[in-house]
């Protein structure tokens, strides 16, 4: 895994060198320079992107998974203390009307 890793690396390295060599090679002006090498840097970001490891994609797809289910525990958790809160106030109204009623 490591290997398809560095493999992906130095290919990755070697798609921007051969950018970079035909970048210098041309020679335009410095203003058509600049957007050239502009162009480059973006196409050389969407080539990257468009390889995304299949390893990156799941492990992102788990989290944001786990994160979802993560959420819906946390609000569970919470309707459980308010059920309990209530419980309590529930109980103690009743211990009260109890004693009023003992009393009278």
């Amino acid at each position: 895994m490591e290997k398809d890793a560095d493999i992906e690396e130095q290919t990755q390295h070697l798609d921007d060198d051969s950018d970079d060599i035909v970048a210098s090679t041309q020679t335009p002006s410095n203003n058509d320079k600049v957007q050239s090498q502009e162009t480059q840097t973006s196409k050389r970001n969407k080539k990257r992107k468009a390889r995304e490891d299949p390893m990156v994609k799941g492990f992102n797809d788990a989290v944001a998974c786990l994160e979802k289910i993560s959420n819906k525990i946390s609000k569970g958790v919470e309707r459980e203390e308010d059920i309990d809160n209530k419980r309590a106030t529930i109980s103690y109204e009743i211990s009260k009307m109890q004693t009023l009623t003992q009393v009278e």
